[in-house]
This record gives structure tokens, C-alpha cells and sequence, in this order.
């Protein structure tokens, strides 16, 4: 366990900027932060940078400090998060089995007892300039929900894959068409292609172009070829191939920034692909299936697994200023409270910042031991950031139940640090 912690936790790309490592590619997964879940099914960036995570048992918040998590326990009306997109007013919306609503204080469900026809199933949800809701239905037929109630807009005969909204104008694909939607006029923009290649996915760049991502699969001899196209919608039905490679891999995922684009590529990972000098591999993920880019220009890649955060000139989750200010120079153990205690007592402890990322994380133990120097509990053993830290111990769980009264040591350690204090327990 300790061994596949060490590793998953390997920063691949590292600097030295003013005497200080900065991580180039981090990692957050299960075993390593408070997700929830290993299967990533949506994210999403509000105005404050922070980065919300959906997945198949709960919804993630991370500001890069602090990670906040909820399922149905504290307001979701389901733990599978499908979809996420944040309104003008950072209202976060998501899909939980009907739409929900977070202000920043609760959540708010429109479900069917008060709306009516909720789409049962959705992965996509769009927000238009109006602030009106679009999401998808059974995976063919296009809602819009305007805060009152749901309305089908349009109904197809095939599965529609992605979803976007451009102002008031909504763009969404089959395999075998795109479409766009406005003021109540649906238009099919065609795909005057082979048959083979069908759509993967469309998506619309920063200066509002339509870009269709197409792939096929061949075999040569024993082994299977994969391409994928690119293609840029010119007007109805004329698209122009802007970019192509061959027995290379299969393109999931784009994002756009300035001059560069991202892609993420089936088999080989991260690809960052410069306009006009070429294409650099950055990470090796077997799957990439977002790509979104932060304010900090941090690139958060949904790898399947988890969430990878990627940035050439170091992974800046907070204000360098403001974060470094909140946390202690210095490990810190304090006494544990109440002392004596029975049947539990709270230990609080303090991690420092290590470099210029309050991000970094650190491999931090804290055991319980008796007189003899026999270890009697391990509260933690795990991967955290600078901040401050509360545990219990508390000896009336089935495993510490025949613990005896008396003098017992708890031990802090990560790196080169360790500090031991005692406590007495009185039955």
C-alpha cells in the first residue's frame, strides 16, 4: 500500500525556481485526497478557480486547500453526479437524477413532484446567456428548463453525444450530424463525410469555431491502426480537415488556450500541440476524458482514475501570497483534549508548507503506542497538505474496547520530523 501510495504520488515533472521544487504534474485519486471515488464522471471550474468534482458517489470541492464533499448525507438528492455547469452568479448546477442547484449555502432540487417531466437520463447540462437550462433527455431528446418548468425542444433518432451553448445558441452532435438550435428553429449543419468516419465529439474553440473530432479504427496484419480527423465547420455542410494523424491514437478530449491546443489522446495521454511548430507528449494516461484549463493556467485532466493537474511552469492551486500566509512554518502537535480522557480525545496537529505550492503534499503518520512502545492505533497514514488537522481516538470501538487505563504516547512523523506526547487514559 505504502509503496503504491509513494508511487502514485511521483511529481514526473519537477523545476527549481528561486531554490524551490515546483511540481509540474500532480495527482489526486482515492488513496491520496478525500475523492470519493476512483470513477471521475464530470468536472467543471467556477469563477473562484475552485475545481468541482463529480463522480459515481458524490460531488468534490477542492479550492486548493480544502476539499469539501457531498452526497446525499448533507443535500444531494443522488451520489452519481453526471453533470456540472456553473451559472454567471457561480451558482453551481448539477444533474443527480434531477437538476440541483448550490448558492453557496444549500442546494435546491427541481425534481418531478414540482416541475414535471424531469429528463431521467442526462450527461450533458448547458446554461445559455439567458440563464436558461439545456440538458438531454433518454440521450435524444434536447430540454430546456427555464426555472419554471421542462420543455422538449427537439427529439432525434439518434444518440446525441455532446452538448454546448454559445449565447443563446445551443450546438449538439450525433454520431452522424450537427446541429444547432435558436430561438426555436433547429438546423442540421450536415456531415458530408465517408460513413467511416463518424463523430466522436464536437467542440467550439475560444474564437467560436465548430470543431468536429472524427476516428476510425483499421487493421493492418495482426495489429489495430487508429486515426483520428479534425475538422472545422466552414458554413452548411462544408468542413475543412484542419488536422489529422494516422496510426497514432484516438482524440477524447481538446481544450484551448492562446496558441496552443491540448488534446487528449487514447494510448498516449496529455498532448500538447503547438501552432505551427509541432506536438509535445506530456503525461502518459491510458484515458483522457476532460481537459479544462484554470485561471492559473493549470490543465485539470479527467484520466479515468482520478484527477491529474498539469502546468509547465508549476501547479499554482492558490494565491501564492495568501496561501503561504495561512499556514504554520513549522510541524505542530498539540496536546490532545480532554486530558485524561475516556472514552475519546481530539489530537490536533499542524503541517507546514514545504515549498512555494501550499499544494505539495506531504506523507504524514500518527500512531498511538503504550508504555511497552507496542503500537495500539494508527490514526493516520496518508498524504496531506499544508494546513491545519483534528483526529479522534477514541477507545470504544470494538478494536480498543480491552485498552486499559493508563499513560499512552501518540508520535507524529513525516520526513525528518517526529514529536511524541502523552496522554492518559482513565476508565
Amino acid at each position: 500500500m505504502k509503496a503504491a501510495l509513494t508511487f502514485l504520488m511521483i511529481l514526473l515533472f519537477v523545476i527549481t525556481a528561486n531554490g524551490q521544487k515546483l511540481e509540474k504534474l500532480i495527482y489526486y485519486n482515492k488513496l491520496n485526497s478525500p475523492l470519493p471515488s476512483y470513477k471521475i464522471q464530470c468536472i467543471a471550474i467556477d469563477s473562484t478557480n475552485c475545481i468541482w468534482i463529480g463522480t459515481d458517489t458524490g460531488l468534490s470541492k477542492f479550492d486548493g486547500k480544502t476539499w469539501n464533499i457531498y452526497n446525499k448525507a448533507n443535500g444531494l438528492i443522488s451520489n452519481s453526479i453526471t453533470s456540472i455547469s456553473i451559472d454567471v452568479n457561480n451558482n453551481v448546477w448539477i444533474i443527480d437524477s434531477c437538476i440541483s442547484k448550490y448558492d453557496g449555502n444549500r442546494w435546491h432540487h427541481y425534481n418531478d413532484k414540482i416541475y414535471g417531466n424531469i429528463p431521467a437520463v442526462s450527461k450533458h447540462l448547458v446554461i445559455d446567456s439567458n440563464g436558461n437550462k439545456w440538458l438531454i433527455n433518454n440521450f435524444y431528446s434536447l430540454v430546456k428548463f427555464d426555472g419554471n418548468g421542462f420543455t422538449e425542444k427537439a427529439k432525434l433518432n439518434s444518440e446525441i453525444l455532446s452538448l454546448y451553448s454559445v449565447d443563446n445558441q445551443i450546438w449538439f452532435n450525433t454520431q452522424s450530424q450537427v446541429y444547432s438550435y435558436e430561438n426555436n428553429i433547429l438546423k442540421n449543419w450536415g456531415w458530408d463525410r465517408d460513413n467511416n468516419w463518424g463523430i466522436d465529439k464536437l467542440y467550439i474553440d475560444k474564437k467560436n469555431n465548430k470543431l468536429i473530432a472524427s476516428s476510425i479504427y483499421r487493421v493492418i496484419g495482426d495489429s489495430w491502426n487508429f486515426y483520428y480527423n479534425l475538422h472545422r465547420l466552414v458554413d452548411s455542410s462544408n468542413y475543412e480537415i484542419i488536422g489529422q494523424r494516422e496510426n497514432y491514437g484516438l482524440l477524447t478530449a481538446l481544450a484551448f488556450e492562446d496558441t496552443t491546443n491540448w488534446y487528449g489522446i487514447y494510448y498516449y495521454g496529455l498532448v500538447k500541440a503547438m501552432a505551427p511548430s509541432g506536438s509535445q507528449v506530456i503525461g502518459n494516461f491510458s484515458f483522457v476524458n476532460d481537459i479544462l484549463i484554470d485561471k492559473y493556467s493549470n490543465k485539470w485532466i479527467n484520466y479515468g482514475g482520478g484527477i491529474a493537474v498539469y502546468n509547465e511552469n508549476g501547479v499554482i492551486l492558490t494565491d501564492v501570497k495568501n496561501s503561504l500566509s495561512s499556514f504554520p512554518n513549522d510541524f505542530v502537535l498539540s496536546q490532545n483534549f480532554p486530558n485524561p480522557f475516556n472514552p475519546e480525545t481530539t489530537i490536533s496537529y499542524t503541517i507546514p508548507v514545504e515549498t512555494r505550492h501550499a499544494s505539495t503534499l506531504q506523507h504524514v503518520i500518527l500512531k498511538v503506542y503504550d508504555l511497552l512502545g507496542r503500537e495500539v492505533a494508527t490514526l493516520v497514514d496518508e498524504y496531506k497538505q499544508a494546513g491545519a488537522y483534528k483526529v479522534t481516538f477514541n477507545v470504544k470501538t470494538p478494536y480498543m474496547a480491552s485498552l486499559p487505563s493508563g499513560v499512552y504516547f501518540y508520535q507524529l512523523r513525516s520526513g525528518n520530523f517526529f514529536e511524541t506526547k502523552k496522554m492518559l487514559l482513565l476508565k
